[in-house]
């Protein structure tokens, strides 16, 4: 057991919501200051940055020696299907630092928060593991309809601004 209460926020899921949106912020910031740093330009020094304190925390962890003694790494569809999975995980980091940088990071985040949610309903429904609560199905039914409104706010928005600048002629 990790120790973690799942009942505290604190504990479980509001530091990762924090460094989130501190990421997400600090993407679109670094982007906004960096004239031909570029995408891969922040993914990259993303990299430079996140790679010597993942390097530590698995190594004070322990999970070097799970990692190397892993009996599938002589398996060519494993090895296959992990280079797979690490493209994958570089396609998604593209996506997010594209969207952060194209929408903003609060978009992004919202973004996010929609994609968990849906995913955490459809587990709800095909994963055979969710007991029904209450207060928790009232949490993620709030959560999915805060990030409804938030996008039809602000797509209404962007629809707006360019009528003003138009001069307020609703152009068909």
């Amino acid at each position: 057991s990790s120790g973690i209460n799942a009942e505290c926020p604190l504990r479980a899921g509001f530091p990762k919501d924090l460094l989130t949106a501190a990421y997400s912020i600090y993407i679109k910031k670094i982007n906004d200051n960096t004239n031909g740093l570029g995408r891969f330009g922040l993914m990259y020094y993303n990299s430079i940055v996140a790679v010597p304190f993942s390097a530590v925390i698995f190594l004070l962890s322990g999970e070097y020696d799970s990692v190397a003694s892993f009996p599938a790494w002589s398996d060519p569809w494993f090895c296959t299907e992990f280079v797979l999975c690490t493209l994958l995980g570089y396609a998604l980091i593209y996506s997010s630092i594209l969207c952060t940088t194209l929408c903003g990071a609060l978009t992004q985040n919202v973004v996010g928060v929609l994609k968990n949610t849906v995913m955490t309903y459809v587990g709800m429904w095909y994963g055979g593991d969710y007991i029904f609560s209450a207060v928790n199905f009232a949490g993620i039914t709030i959560s999915a309809v805060g990030g409804v409104v938030y996008s039809a706010v602000t797509f209404s928005g962007v629809d707006q601004s360019a009528e003003k600048r138009k001069g307020g002629v609703t152009q068909a």
